[in-house]
């Protein structure tokens, strides 16, 4: 319902907006075809208003879904890895004491 009254004339930034907002619900749910599709939607939009601001943010999102995903292998090691101490342990706290301070 929202892309249709986006789409009436002089509401042009709200569609780049709400395409941007929905390529960012797609992405979240892991359909990168919707996502893509939906931020191609706000960048057309942006380029037809010419705001910079926009241009710029569906362009960033565009680009990032073109990046490819970084494989568990490519990954540094965490802080748990063979040869890497582990973080020293916490003493827990002494309980306080009920007892009235001494005057």
């Amino acid at each position: 319902m929202t892309l249709e009254i986006d789409r009436r004339p002089g509401r042009v930034e709200g569609l780049s907006i709400t395409c941007h907002n929905l390529g960012l619900v797609h992405k979240r749910r892991g359909d990168l075809d919707g996502a893509e599709r939906m931020f191609r939607g706000s960048l057309e939009a942006a380029e037809q208003l010419g705001v910079a601001s926009l241009i710029e943010r569906a362009s960033a999102a565009l680009a990032v879904l073109r990046e490819p995903k970084p494989s568990r292998a490519d990954q540094p090691p965490g802080p748990l890895a063979a040869g890497t101490p582990a973080p020293p342990k916490r003493t827990p706290a002494l309980p306080h004491s009920r007892t009235p301070a001494l005057r």
